[in-house]
């Protein structure tokens, strides 16, 4: 165990990292851990298809929930206790009250009447989240020193915009959920390269805790050795679909819809229903979406009250910290580029599929959404 950037000063992490062999199915490993508040994330090439990188997300030091205005911070292990009195004193502008392993704290509403740029920073549920991220330095440079990985709610929007009232529906899931790292497996698939990473948070226990985090990286080496490949009982549960919104109902909806669009009041819209299947496995049921769907945006949360997966080939938004670049990389209203056979941009060819979208009214809403 290496001790020489451990202190007992709070607001520093100190990451112990352990090379190992390659770990060619990080889905194998993922079931054999078999933990709650977990998060399992994954990358593909779009073309070939190949595998890029993944990343596990073992054991968290904090679980953060937020509800409203409302977010819960829990210490998951003494690693991450150390750091919740620390980070009450990084809190501005809201209550905060720290209850043994729990820190409470409660954010005004957003005042709106100021501009739309001043309500993204201003003190808010987001504020819990940048707290740790602005408040915790590294001693060890590790880029996965300080890492947060979770889920955020469609609803989380309420936080900032004037929304009309709806009746709650079955979905229960909070505003968001995030899990502050303590140990990690990173995978580089390219670069056939495996590491175990242990986050230790400095404090009055540092000693102890680094202790215990190397015994969790010895325990997870020790899994990494029996993840051969992945396998899952095929148990389907019922196959009975059922959807919220009849075949009528949702029809007279298109219908009521187009009209809007007719008369003008609207340009496009996506009328949606929700079909509900029983998944008794659902890591299973990724490993399928998976195969059949390698994409560059690959995902899988198993919280201990919810699973959440999914793979699409669109990514929102990708930042890149060694270049300071931000990407998107949106498929709606979009076409693939025109080439050669040798893989070059074809001129002519890229100019008769622009000339396509550039006259095709259904790509020209998606650009205008």
């Amino acid at each position: 165990m290496i001790f020489s950037h451990i202190t007992t000063t709070p607001g520093e992490v100190t990451s112990i990292t352990e090379v190992r062999e390659y770990i060619h199915s990080p889905l194998a490993l993922y079931g054999l851990l078999d933990k709650d508040n977990s998060l399992l994330l994954e990358s593909a090439e779009i073309d070939s298809k190949d595998s890029v990188k993944s990343l596990i997300l073992v054991d968290c030091a904090l679980k953060i929930i937020c509800t409203g205005r409302t977010v819960t911070v829990t210490a998951q292990s003494n690693n991450g206790q150390q750091l919740l009195p620390y980070l009450q004193t990084k809190l501005n502008n809201c209550r905060a009250q720290l209850n043994g392993q729990t820190l409470n704290i409660e954010y005004q509403g957003t005042d709106n009447n100021i501009d739309e740029a001043s309500k993204l920073i201003a003190d808010n549920a987001f504020s819990a989240l940048r707290s740790c991220i602005n408040n915790i330095s590294s001693t060890t440079k590790n880029p996965f020193s300080l890492f947060l990985g979770g889920v955020f709610a469609y609803d989380m929007v309420a936080n900032f915009e004037q929304l009309s009232e709806v009746p709650d529906g079955e979905n229960s899931c909070p505003d968001y959920v995030f899990y502050l790292a303590e140990t990690l497996v990173v995978i580089d698939h390219q670069a056939k390269t495996t590491e175990l990473i242990g986050n230790v948070f400095n404090g009055p226990d540092v000693h102890a805790n680094c202790f215990e985090v190397g015994k969790k990286l010895e325990r997870l080496n020790a899994l990494c050795d029996q993840a051969d490949s992945f396998s899952a009982e095929l148990s389907t549960g019922s196959s009975e679909v059922t959807v919220d919104i009849s075949d009528h109902d949702y029809c007279q909806q298109v219908n009521t819809l187009k009209k809007h669009i007719v008369d003008g009041d609207i340009f496009q819209v996506v009328p949606s229903r929700t079909f509900s299947l029983a998944c008794a496995n659902p890591l299973h049921a990724y490993s399928q979406l998976k195969k059949q769907n390698p994409s560059p945006y690959l995902f899988y949360m198993r919280d201990s009250e919810f699973a959440l997966f999914g793979a699409s080939p669109e990514s929102a938004l990708k930042f890149c910290p060694q270049t300071q670049q931000v990407e998107v990389y949106p498929i709606a209203g979009t076409r693939a580029r025109g080439k050669f056979a040798n893989g070059q941009i074809n001129p002519d060819l890229d100019s008769r599929i622009e000339l396509e979208l550039r006259n095709d009214q259904k790509e020209r809403a998606e650009h205008l959404m």
